[in-house]
């Protein structure tokens, strides 16, 4: 795992648009698809812009990539507070990726009948093994905390000299 620092969003969104194009084609050359996991909230909202823009748009094997959610919130996908709608209004719609290729959380049908559906998903599409080749992009400001998920989080909010 590998954590970098950026003075602001535009470096951060920049930097991981490029991890995103070579982490996609090396995916693909290695097994035939990209697995990407997007993140909610407003943050990434500029990544996916630039992910949609060219060159980077041309860059990325869209047909061999399939999307997925970390998280969504309880509303119906057209909402405004919907995660899937703000990455098909700045990413999904601009990129040629198939329909069958996004795999998003149907947040309205409620949190538990949600939960229960993308889990089946989840299990459906993922081969023992394919959850060592994703690529999750998690983004937090100097205020926020970081993921629970990781060790050592305190130390990961003092910017290295």
């Amino acid at each position: 795992m590998e954590l970098r620092m950026f003075d602001d969003l535009e470096h951060l969104s920049r930097a991981a648009a490029e991890v995103v194009v070579r982490e996609a084609g090396r995916a693909v050359e290695a097994r035939g698809r990209f697995l990407l996991v997007l993140s909610g909230g407003g943050t990434p909202a500029r990544l996916y812009g630039i992910l949609g823009e060219s060159p980077l748009r041309e860059a990325v094997p869209w047909d061999r990539v399939h999307v997925f959610w970390g998280d969504e919130r309880c509303v119906p996908a057209d909402h405004p507070d919907s995660n899937y709608a703000l990455a098909q209004k700045t990413l999904l719609d601009r990129v040629p990726c198939p329909e069958a290729h996004v795999h998003r959380m149907a947040g309205e049908l409620g949190a538990r009948a949600a939960a229960d559906r993308y889990e089946m998903e989840l299990r459906d599409f993922f081969a023992p093994g394919d959850l060592n080749s994703i690529w999750s992009f998690w983004a937090w400001d100097r205020t926020a905390t970081p993921p629970p998920c990781f060790p050592d989080r305190r130390s990961w909010m003092k910017k290295s000299a």
